[in-house]
């Protein structure tokens, strides 16, 4: 659509869409699940609910920096139909599980 801007705003794990269309304001808010994982190089993170979204850093304010600049430049990327599906985001559930190896 001709004159539709995009501005990114970044809040912790959350990424803000403020989307201008002539003289209307609209303002969406979307929370992406991030997960990380540490080793001996630093940490990775990735965003399931966006297939091929990951970052890494040598901190992991680093890595979260870098994965909230990679979530944005791949919504960014998608058009306002595929953002649009992207809604609701599904709620991810996390533990840690030991496993007896023989």
């Amino acid at each position: 659509m001709a004159g539709e801007r995009f501005i990114w705003k970044k809040l912790g794990f959350s990424v803000f869409l403020i989307i201008s269309l002539k003289t209307s304001l609209y303002v969406m808010s979307h929370k992406f699940n991030v997960l990380f994982q540490k080793d001996e190089n630093g940490y990775f993170a990735f965003c399931p609910e966006l297939k091929g979204c990951h970052s890494q850093g040598d901190t992991f304010e680093e890595a979260q920096e870098n994965i909230r600049e990679a979530i944005e430049l791949y919504v960014e990327s998608m058009s306002k139909e595929e953002v649009s599906e992207l809604l609701p985001s599904k709620n991810l559930i996390t533990t840690t599980m030991e496993v007896e190896i023989a």
